[in-house]
């Protein structure tokens, strides 16, 4: 069943742009937004996948800064054992 979408607000250049699009497509302005509404999301599964949560670098920052460093991981102990392994002791 098709349904009817409406955008609100549109700038006039944006409209403008839209229109000229259109006419150079030999398009009705709602057939030039139909296309370019299926060019963004063919074949529109997109649109019913859920959406994944965006994360800034400073959620990530105090993410892992409360999470802290691992135990299990000694980096002074690696970097000694590579040194070492370089220098052939």
């Amino acid at each position: 069943m098709a349904v009817s979408l409406t955008i609100k607000n549109v700038p006039d250049r944006v409209a403008r742009a839209l229109r000229v699009r259109a006419q150079a497509n030999t398009r009705s302005l709602q057939d030039e937004l139909l296309a370019l509404v299926e060019a963004v999301c063919p074949p529109c599964d997109a649109a019913l996948a859920p959406s994944v949560p965006s994360v800034t670098i400073a959620q990530l920052w105090r993410r892992a800064w409360r999470l802290g460093p691992s135990a299990s991981s000694d980096s002074a102990a690696t970097v000694r054992t590579l040194r070492d392994a370089r220098s052939g002791r």
